[in-house]
């Protein structure tokens, strides 16, 4: 018969080797996403931008010279100034500042009211009208905004159809909701995101890796999921609550802006550097604002992470508010690595913002780590419990006085200028 002690070593000797064997199973899923990568950008050349048409902005409300519907847009090194009329693609994200409310009509003839101070990103979009046949995937960063998700729409020659095939996603840090044609609200707070139904039904989960829990939410309904949580028990949404929504997404003054005021406008934008960056920073200005106003202004992404990191701002902050915001999380993942952040940040704040595991290995090819070094690194973001990425997004500040340290400093292996990299020459 075996002693307790020796019961006790033969069990953690076996719980040692499946952590093993699950740890390799992983290391060796991305050590092969890592060589697929390889193989893809060997055969593509240079990544193009996408031109996958999604749609059209519709209106616009509240339009300023200095307040304006932003778009980011892979393969341009600018943010565009978005009008009435422009055309919207997979992949842009779409920007509204304080006051600035936007109305975005898709080619499937879905609608989506953005109010002011949101963030929505097209990651995905497909629509094959001769089959009927749709599979959509928006990013709600930020914000409140409407989501009218058609059930019909037009058939050359044959009147009106339904969608056959509909895989309609709407992804948040904390929930992942499927839905079909649906008219509700989606609202992202501070440590939790609500869906609020007016007609149709709404399932919701959490958007933890294997998470479950998922609700239905329907007409008339509302459901909380907290950082971390399951998707709370669907209540009754308010009169007031829905009216609220309702107001902050209508477009009541709607207005085209002439397309050269605006362009003008942004020409005579101060250029920003370094200096200008260290300066709004230590005004307060909120660190998401003065990297927008940077690229607006024409100073690459690239190099508006390399400078806040240089004024002192926190390496990991950067890294999640760039994507979070929108910005190209393998640029992001490749800049911040080759200024010298220690990749592990670097992975682990990609990560928690919403980066895919793709996008982060393709900037960290970019920054020259080696592929091992790149898989080894990132299991240890991708198994991280979520207790620690909570942690991590709690620790985003929301107010711009914490953004700086007391006493701006040199950041010393985590910073510097892009020689600075381990991995680059």
């Amino acid at each position: 018969m075996l002693s307790a002690v020796a019961v006790s070593r033969k069990g953690c000797e076996m719980r040692s080797s499946i952590t093993d064997r699950i740890a390799r199973s992983l290391l060796d899923s991305i050590l092969q996403a890592v060589l697929l990568s390889f193989i893809v950008a060997s055969a593509s050349g240079t990544a193009q931008a996408n031109t996958v048409f999604a749609g059209n902005i519709k209106l616009i409300e509240g339009v300023t010279e200095s307040e304006y519907v932003k778009i980011i847009r892979p393969g341009f090194t600018k943010i565009l100034a978005g009008k009435p009329g422009d055309a919207i693609f997979e992949g842009d994200t779409i920007k509204t500042d304080k006051g600035v409310k936007v109305q975005i009509e898709l080619s499937d003839q879905t609608i989506i009211s953005i109010a002011p101070n949101g963030n929505l990103q097209i990651a995905g979009y497909m629509a094959e009208r001769p089959v009927a046949r749709r599979n959509t995937v928006f990013k709600v960063m930020k914000g409140t905004m409407r989501f009218i998700i058609s059930k019909l729409f037009k058939s050359d020659g044959s009147g009106e159809r339904s969608w056959k095939d509909s895989a309609v996603t709407i992804e948040t840090l904390n929930a992942v909701a499927g839905v079909r044609g649906t008219d509700f609200f989606t609202v992202i707070g501070e440590a939790d995101v609500e869906f609020s139904v007016i007609d149709g039904v709404v399932g919701v989960r959490s958007a933890r890796p294997g998470g479950n829990g998922e609700v239905l939410v329907g007409a008339n309904q509302m459901s909380i999921t907290k950082m971390g949580g399951k998707p709370g028990r669907p209540e009754a949404l308010s009169a007031g609550r829905r009216e609220l929504l309702l107001r902050m997404t209508t477009l009541d003054k709607a207005m085209s802006l002439m397309n050269d005021k605006l362009d003008k406008a942004l020409t005579k934008k101060k250029k920003y550097d370094k200096n200008a960056i260290k300066r709004d920073l230590a005004a307060g200005k909120p660190l998401s604002t003065v990297i927008d106003n940077a690229v607006a202004s024409g100073m690459p992404i690239g190099e508006v992470i390399c400078a806040t990191i240089d004024a002192g701002v926190n390496p990991g902050i950067v890294v999640y508010t760039c994507i979070q915001e929108g910005y190209s999380a393998s640029k992001v993942v490749e800049t911040a690595i080759t200024c010298g952040v220690a990749p592990n940040v670097v992975f682990i704040s990609a990560v928690s913002a919403g980066a895919d595991q793709q996008a982060v290995i393709t900037g960290a090819e970019g920054a020259g780590m080696p592929p091992a070094t790149i898989a080894g690194t990132l299991t240890n973001a991708t198994v991280m419990d979520l207790v620690t990425i909570s942690t991590i997004v709690a620790a985003i500040p929301v107010t711009p006085s914490t953004v700086l340290p007391p006493v701006v400093v040199p950041i010393g292996g985590g910073g510097g200028t892009p020689s600075a990299s381990p991995y680059v020459p």
